[in-house]
Formats: structure tokens, C-alpha cells, sequence
């Protein structure tokens, strides 16, 4: 039983490093969210494509559904990061157009890259290119400044007065 497990595993704060939260992501965001508000470094979020299919989760959601549940948990995951925190989102062809907008808004455009993990499948399609590469985005929650650089231009800028 899980229940014998967790009494196991009374202390496992103290042994781990980590937290376990067996709940709704959207819930247990909000019950850390005191606790961590600005203390993450680095947030990975491979959520559901939206690809018309369930699998041991939901996965077939109205795309406005499914671009409110991923900007309420968008949104919510931003306050966890730290002021040099990066976040990334992993999504495939069916849903990262949608994943862009929300984070352009959400990080207001803070995009430090788009990474494209290209993987092999099995089997070609055979009328149309094969659907190989994902796409993972990379943001930051404060535009990084290049203090040398805006330096430099800031006194090419004053000498042109």
C-alpha cells in the first residue's frame, strides 16, 4: 500500500532533497508557492501537447482550454523563479506556436532560445515529412543586460552628440 510507504518514509524532508506533493499541479503550486516565491533557479515543464489523445493523463483539451490551464500554471510557476532564474517549456509541433504566445506574454519576451530536440522515430509518413523534433524554449524572468556592451555604446552614443 502507498500509505505503509509514507509511513516509511515519515521524515522525508529530512532525507531527501526535494519536496513529494501528490496533488493536482495547479494546487500544489499554490501550497509551495509561500515557501519557494523566488528561490528557483531553473524551472523544465514538459507538459501535455495537446495531441488529441489520452494516455495515463488527459491530453485532449479545446486549445482554449488547454491555453488556460497552461497559462494559470505559466503564470504561477514565474513566481517561483529567481530574479536570474531560466524557465523552459518542452512542446511539440502541435502545441509550441500556442506555448511562444503565452510565454512572450507571460516572460514579456524574455526568450533566450529555441532549441529544437530532434529524436528518431519509428516508421515514415508517407504523405507528408516526418514529424522528428520537438521544441524546447528557453526564458529568463529579467532580460539579461550586457553591462560592458551597454557601456560601450552608451559612450559611442555621448560622443555623437
Amino acid at each position: 500500500k502507498s500509505s505503509d510507504m509514507f509511513m516509511k518514509c515519515r521524515y522525508i524532508d529530512e532525507i531527501t532533497d526535494g519536496i513529494l506533493i501528490k496533488s493536482d499541479n495547479f494546487q500544489a503550486l499554490n501550497t509551495i508557492l509561500p515557501k519557494y516565491k523566488e528561490q528557483i533557479d531553473l524551472i523544465y515543464i514538459d507538459p501535455p501537447f495537446n495531441t488529441g489523445s489520452d494516455f495515463a493523463y488527459k491530453d485532449r483539451f479545446q486549445d482554449s482550454t488547454w491555453l488556460t490551464l497552461m497559462e494559470n500554471r505559466l503564470s504561477l510557476a514565474k513566481e517561483f523563479l529567481t530574479d536570474k532564474g531560466s524557465f523552459y517549456l518542452h512542446l511539440d509541433y502541435r502545441a509550441n506556436f500556442l506555448g511562444r504566445l503565452l510565454l512572450d506574454n507571460i516572460m514579456n519576451k524574455n526568450l533566450l532560445n529555441e532549441v529544437i530536440y530532434g529524436y528518431r522515430i519509428q516508421g515514415i509518413k508517407r504523405n507528408a515529412y516526418a514529424n522528428k523534433h520537438d521544441t524546447i524554449f528557453n526564458y529568463k524572468k529579467k532580460p539579461i543586460a550586457n553591462k560592458k556592451a551597454l557601456k560601450s555604446l552608451t559612450e559611442v552614443l555621448k560622443g555623437k552628440q
